[in-house]
């Protein structure tokens, strides 16, 4: 009888143990993470491994609608982006997020730009074009827009 209670305890300890667990701080589900990008966005930074360029708040805002799966692009910026840097211009674009395990890329127009991540606060959006679903690289852009 007391191996049983004891077998019972234990293995009721591990399960809350391993429940309170959190492996990833970063992990948002993929609902949550959809739900986050509504709203606009203002960019605030582009870099690489040759640039590192800061926009002013609101001279280019991505505003997102999940519900569409468009981004409205506003780009009143004076600054010339890098040449090599497919920058979106203004108008209305299609979006998509495709998830692998927990993470998530951003494809726009049919093209992935890259990995997507959040702080846990919602109020930093950042899209990685170093880590694509299918490749890693490096000399990719990485951009950083805030609320």
């Amino acid at each position: 009888m007391k191996n049983i209670i004891l077998t019972v305890m234990i293995t009721t300890f591990c399960s809350i143990l391993i429940s309170g667990c959190d492996f990833n701080d970063d992990y948002t589900a993929p609902h949550q993470e959809l739900n986050s990008m509504n709203g606009t966005w203002k960019l605030t930074n582009i870099k690489n491994d040759k640039i590192n360029q800061n926009y002013n708040l609101g001279d280019i805002t991505w505003e997102f609608d999940s519900r569409n799966s468009r981004i409205i692009v506003e780009n009143k910026s004076k600054i010339v982006g890098p040449k090599d840097f497919d920058n979106l211009e203004s108008g209305d674009y299609r979006y998509s997020i495709s998830t692998q395990v927990i993470t998530q890329y951003i494809t726009i127009d049919g093209t992935e730009i890259g990995l997507i991540k959040s702080n846990t606060n919602r109020d930093i959006l950042i899209i990685n074009g170093n880590k694509k679903r299918e490749e890693i690289q490096t000399g990719g852009y990485i951009l950083t827009f805030r609320r």
